[in-house]
């Protein structure tokens, strides 16, 4: 007798997320197998969802033991036919926006293509379509073998089997059985075999605790194979021109898509030179004073917008904490800042950089709470009189609860906001400081996302779909509850680097420990190589884009002969060689966090970090001088 084991289910659970399961016709057969089941029960032709009936509340129990992966990915509504009530917002459509099917559904109104019904509507009575074979032929016909797979094998993951090998005509048979409706056919024939005897962790006691803690184990799946959590929502993407930097935060966008409202791209002008260029500002000209607005903060605004918070406590400090009910859905909004370091950086985003390092959470309510010193300040909007208000609450565009809200408390950051900028480093442009490179997540796009050019047409990998994180203090409690072994060995790790670098303008502080745990967290590595990757990439975006100059900059005194001097590249080298954890993907490659290849498949990729000190060691021997960038 065997489970689908744990591993299998968490498999299946980012190839699904993946793959394509919050897509509309992978979403129409969970809705189908959902009514087939209740049809079966109930023997009955159809069903009617009539408000606050019995079905209704079975229909709802139904798809979310079948959808409920992670809150993330209960999205989409079915695919349905031309004379359903369900795109034009009533009966039905009310429904599913009432409850706990879909949070997103509300936040995009427009219709879904009418292509591979599989349910007929009428009314509020749902029957199965009288095409819906053909029907799921389409739908099947756009999912690779992976995906049919996994969905199998989650359909059926409370079920037990009689060997250790399951293969898929044996799901199919389960599926049959639960469901009542023979998908065989649907499917293509494969000996895909199952191994269910590499860990007694049984399907129904892991499916115990996903429903218990199901918002840890979203995020452990979320950090491997579905959206990735970045430990900072400010992302540095440097390279040369033509790589894409600007078309890869366009399609982050797309990947959790509100149309076009969670993208904004603006270009930065050479002559930024104060926060007002970002954030907009008062102009009294008129005969009263109004506050012009930028597109920059418009964006802003829209992103509060769509958190749509409704409460705010000020704690006894005078902090104002913003309270939103529901954050396991919320989608980023990206903002693109075109050429960011035209102008200088540091004076131009001065304002955004203060408030970055003021975010926090608070998760020890059901309700999430979020602080977040101002942007623009409160003062500011309530200096304004009725008409100058009006006028900035309509170029914002936003509700009066929101504005009010706004009003008292000032414009926070909103913690879904993720600020990409792209950057070219060469004559025209302006360096970064320390004090943005320390809180930023830098990028080294051509090293992180290469152009092959054989890979132009085809078989490009896959780019991870990137989101923010709902940490910023890696003392949060329980945040490594199971891996403490990772976070000693990465605080020993840091403490072996900074060693190298203490005495030097690249000493590391606890901001830098701060954001190396807060990666660990979620980039959420399960094996000592994984977490060696996490340090590599700590490396490459936080720690060797701060080392720049010449000999005498980089010179460290030798510890046993004070005469004798080192530099900073060759002992790190040293350091990163000698350190067990890092020897294993300098010798070996090591997991990319942020593509697949073509398939979907996990990429292994070399070590950067070593391969990055080696090069800038080499330039600071031939030319006296050395920089992270090119």
């Amino acid at each position: 007798m065997g489970f689908i084991t744990e591993k299998e289910l968490n498999s299946s659970l980012s190839v699904l997320a993946q793959q394509g399961f919050n897509t509309t016709d992978t979403s129409s057969l969970v809705y189908f197998l959902s009514v087939s089941r209740l049809l079966k029960k109930k023997n009955a032709d159809s069903i009617s969802l009539e408000p606050n009936s019995q079905n209704r509340e079975d229909f709802i129990q139904n798809v979310i033991e079948l959808i409920e992966i992670d809150e993330f990915h209960i999205w989409h509504p079915i695919a349905c036919t031309e004379d359903s009530n369900w795109n034009k917002g009533k009966g039905v459509a009310a429904f599913v926006k009432s409850n706990l099917l879909t949070t997103a559904y509300s936040r995009s109104e427009k219709a879904y293509p009418k292509r591979s019904p599989v349910l007929s509507f009428s009314g509020q009575k749902a029957s199965i379509h009288k095409d819906y074979k053909t029907s799921l032929r389409k739908i099947f016909e756009n999912i690779n073998n992976k995906t049919i797979k996994a969905f199998c094998i989650w359909l059926t993951r409370t079920q037990s089997f009689n060997s250790d090998e399951v293969l898929l005509e044996e799901l199919l048979q389960k599926i049959q059985i639960i469901y009542g409706v023979d998908v065989k056919e649907f499917f293509p024939q494969h000996d895909t075999r199952i191994d269910t005897s590499s860990d007694s962790f049984s399907s129904l006691k892991y499916l115990l605790k996903f429903t218990k803690n199901r918002k840890e184990l979203s995020r452990e799946a979320d950090s491997k194979l579905a959206l990735q959590q970045l430990s900072k929502p400010f992302i540095l993407l440097a390279g040369i021109s033509g790589t894409g930097k600007t078309r890869f935060v366009r399609e982050q966008a797309k990947a959790t898509s509100q149309g076009n409202k969670n993208y904004e791209i603006v270009p930065v002008r050479p002559d930024w030179h104060e926060p007002s260029d970002l954030l907009g500002y008062i102009s009294r000209l008129g005969e009263q004073p109004e506050y012009v607005p930028t597109k920059v903060l418009s964006f802003i605004a829209q992103a509060w917008a769509y958190l749509n918070p409704t409460t705010v406590e000020i704690d006894e400090s005078g902090r104002a904490w913003w309270i939103l009910q529901n954050t396991d859905n919320v989608c980023p909004y990206w903002l693109c800042l075109d050429e960011m370091n035209l102008a200088p950086v540091e004076q131009y985003f001065a304002d955004y950089l203060s408030v970055l390092e003021t975010r926090e959470f608070d998760h020890s309510s059901s309700a999430l709470k979020y602080c977040s010193d101002a942007l623009v300040s409160a003062d500011l909007i309530k200096g304004l009189n009725k008409k100058a208000e009006r006028n900035l609450q309509e170029a914002l565009g936003i509700s009066d609860s929101l504005f009010e809200l706004f009003k008292a408390h000032g414009i926070p950051l909103p913690f879904n906001l993720i600020i990409a900028g792209t950057v070219n480093m060469d004559e025209t442009t302006h360096g970064f400081s320390r004090k943005v490179i320390d809180r930023a997540f830098t990028i080294d796009f051509g090293l992180f996302f290469e152009n092959k050019f054989d890979q132009f047409f085809k078989d490009q990998p896959n780019i991870q779909p990137l989101t923010f994180s709902t940490f910023t203090d890696a003392r949060e409690p329980d945040l490594f509850n199971g891996k403490e072994t990772f976070r000693k060995d990465s605080v020993d790790f840091l403490t072996e680097v900074n060693s190298v670098l203490k005495g030097t303008p690249f000493e590391l502080a606890f901001r830098a420990l701060n954001e190396l745990l807060l990666s660990v967290h979620c980039f959420n590595p399960t094996s000592d190589s994984e977490l060696a990757a996490v340090w590599d990439d700590f490396l490459m975006t936080k720690v060797l884009p701060r080392i720049e100059g010449d000999s005498d900059k980089l010179s460290i005194a030798d510890k046993e002969d004070r005469e004798k001097t080192k530099n900073v590249l060759s002992e790190l080298k040293f350091v990163l060689q000698r350190n067990k954890g890092f020897k294993q993907i300098i010798d070996n490659n090591r997991l990319d966090f942020f593509r697949t290849d073509s398939n979907g498949d996990a990429l292994n990729v070399a070590c950067r970090s070593i391969d990055a000190v080696k090069r800038m060691q080499t330039r600071l021997e031939t030319n006296g001088y050395t920089s992270f960038w090119p």
